[in-house]
């Protein structure tokens, strides 16, 4: 439960960053489209989905940035460092944040199974010392302890 609650938090910080830098650089970017100079750019980021979809692949490595960079070269300089922004953003801060989560949960799941297996170990060496003792007091027919 704890681990899905997680992951549900994971995809919703992910899904408000990209929605958030698709929105800004879709509105920087349409002004400027069609350009001869930029179609790989304003195909990329010519609507909302597409920027979205265009984000989501560069955190993935589904598109390299770099060739984007290189059309970006011609925009103005405030896209290019939302941009950039963004890349170092989602490339350094996000994807390791999500890698550092994902240990750490793992880490607690391990934690929590190794405690339920010590309690249930503990519990059979008690079932099983109140049988012993059982039968040993069966086998002490005049009480004595020995």
């Amino acid at each position: 439960a704890e681990s899905f609650k997680v992951m549900v938090w994971l995809v919703l910080l992910v899904l408000i960053f990209i929605y958030v830098y698709g929105l800004v650089l879709t509105e920087s970017i349409w002004d400027s489209c069609p350009n001869d100079q930029t179609p790989l750019v304003c195909r990329k980021f010519g609507d909302l989905l597409s920027s979205q979809m265009t984000l989501y692949q560069i955190i993935y490595s589904g598109l390299l940035w770099g060739e984007l960079w290189d059309e970006l070269q011609e925009m103005a300089w405030y896209v290019r460092i939302v941009f950039l922004s963004y890349v170092v953003f989602a490339l350094m801060v996000l994807v390791n944040t999500i890698t550092s989560f994902i240990c750490s949960l793992q880490s607690t799941v391990s934690k929590r199974e190794r405690d339920v297996l010590i309690d249930n170990e503990i519990d059979y060496n008690e079932r099983l010392v109140r049988q012993l003792y059982t039968i040993f007091k069966d086998f002490d027919q005049n009480g004595n302890g020995a």
